[in-house]
C-alpha cells in the first residue's frame, strides 16, 4: 500500500548555549532523544549550531532520510538575540525572571525559546518538503513521553498529523491553562503553561502572522519591561495585548500534547467545489429503512 503524502513539515533545532549541560542532559541524550523523533518517519526541518553539524550528519543525516538539515546557525545569528543585543547595548538593563532556574534559564537558553517562530519563517521560505502546514517540535520532545506506551502513541500520533490533510488556515496551540487564568502581572516573572511550548501547528500564512507580531512588539516588550521571559510567557503577552488569535487545546508536557483538534486536519468533502450531493426521496416501507 502507497504511503500517504506528508502534508505537515515538522520544525525544530539543536543549539549548543550551555557551557556545562544542564542535568547531564549533554550533546549525546538530545542526540538519542531526537533519533526516536526521526523513527516516526515524519519529514523534519532541522537548524543545529556549527560545533554539532559533523555529528547531525553522521548521526541524523546518514541515517534518516526524512531529515534535512535547513542551516547550520548559531544562536547569536539569530533575530531575537540581536534584538535583545541591541536594546542591551543601548544601556537598557534587561534583568531574567526571578523565579527561574538558574541553571537552566539563562539568557542564551531564553532567547533560543523565543526564536522559535524565526525558525519556522526561515523553514517556510526554504520549503524542503513543499508542504502547506508547518509543527514546530522541540528537539527532545520525546523525553516527556516517559513510557514505551507513551512513545509509541506519541509516534502514531504524530504520524497521523503529518498525513492528514489540513483545509483551512489556522494557529493551533496546546496548553495546561485556560486563558481567564493568565494574569499579565505575573508574566514577568513566573512561568505560564496557557501554552506548553513544546508544540504547535499552523498554516504557513498564520506562522508568518505570527512571527510579524513577534516582529512588532518583542523589541517593545524588552524596552519596556526589562525583562526577557519565556517563550510561552510572551505568547500569552501577545493573546493578551495584541490580539493572537489561536485556536487552543487542552494539552500537558505528556502525549496530550499532540492532541490536536482533527476538525482542521480533515478534508471536508461538502466544501470541494468539485464535490456535490443530491437528496434521494424513497418510497416509505414502513419498517424497512433504505440505506
Amino acid at each position: 500500500m502507497e504511503t500517504p503524502a506528508q502534508t505537515t513539515t515538522f520544525v525544530s533545532t539543536f543549539m549548543t548555549i550551555y557551557d556545562r549541560p544542564f542535568q547531564n542532559k549533554d550533546v549525546n541524550w538530545r542526540f538519542n532523544h531526537f533519533k526516536r523523533l526521526c523513527e516516526t518517519g515524519i519529514s523534519l526541518a532541522v537548524f543545529c549550531s556549527r560545533d554539532v553539524v559533523p555529528q547531525f550528519e553522521e548521526e541524523i543525516l546518514a541515517k534518516y532520510s526524512n531529515v534535512v538539515l535547513l542551516e547550520a546557525l548559531d544562536l547569536s545569528e539569530t533575530w531575537v538575540y540581536q534584538t535583545y543585543n541591541k536594546v542591551v547595548n543601548e544601556g537598557i538593563e534587561i534583568e531574567l525572571p526571578n523565579t527561574r532556574h538558574p541553571e537552566k534559564d539563562t539568557k542564551e537558553y531564553l532567547l533560543l525559546m523565543n526564536s522559535k517562530t524565526e525558525l519556522m519563517i526561515r523553514a517556510i521560505l526554504k520549503n524542503p518538503f513543499q508542504s502547506t502546514h508547518y509543527a514546530w517540535v522541540d528537539f527532545n520532545i520525546f523525553y516527556i513521553f516517559r513510557e514505551d506506551i507513551n512513545r509509541q502513541r506519541a509516534s502514531h500520533m504524530l504520524q497521523q498529523i503529518s498525513r492528514q490533510t489540513p483545509t483551512t488556515q489556522f494557529l493551533m496551540f496546546p496548553g495546561c491553562w485556560e486563558k481567564n487564568v493568565v494574569v499579565e502581572q505575573y508574566l514577568m516573572n513566573d512561568v505560564c503553561w496557557r501554552f506548553c511550548g513544546g508544540f504547535f501547528i499552523g498554516s504557513q500564512e498564520r506562522i508568518i502572522a505570527f512571527h510579524m507580531e513577534y516582529e512588532a512588539h518583542f523589541e517593545n516588550f524588552l524596552r519596556t519591561h526589562k525583562k526577557l521571559v519565556w517563550e510561552v510567557n510572551f505568547w500569552a503577552y501577545l493573546e493578551l495585548n495584541h490580539g493572537l488569535s489561536i485556536t487552543w487545546y487542552s494539552g500537558d508536557h505528556n502525549e496530550t500534547i499532540l492532541n490536536v483538534n482533527i476538525e482542521h486536519l480533515v478534508d471536508k468533502l461538502c466544501e470541494k467545489p468539485a464535490r456535490s450531493h443530491h437528496r434521494y426521496e424513497y418510497p416509505d416501507y414502513c419498517e424497512y429503512i433504505p440505506t
